[in-house]
């Protein structure tokens, strides 16, 4: 495996995170997907407190006792492995 090729595939759903991501769009070994990967196709919500969070959450939390406020949310597009993979392969056979 020391000469074997290897491409990374990342997700993120989250339009603030995926755009840091934006860094490695020119590394040919990295796919950059602005998807999340769940058990079902669709769009969900998800919530956080501010930009860049690392506190998002596919439910609306109850943080009361806190100061932290999920008053913000995204939909986010979600596909399932399945799918994902079936359509790389595809992209694959047409390129």
């Amino acid at each position: 495996m020391k000469n074997a090729i290897f491409e990374k595939h990342c997700f993120e759903p989250t339009k603030s995170a995926f755009s840091e991501l934006q860094r490695f769009q020119n590394n040919l070994k990295v796919k950059l997907n602005q998807l999340a990967i769940g058990k079902e196709v669709g769009c969900v919500n998800l919530y956080y407190d501010k930009e860049g969070s690392t506190l998002v959450s596919l439910s609306m939390r109850k943080l009361d006792h806190s100061v932290i406020d999920f008053s913000l949310e995204e939909c986010v597009e979600i596909t399932t492995i399945d799918d994902y993979v079936r359509i790389m392969q595809y992209q694959k056979l047409i390129s």
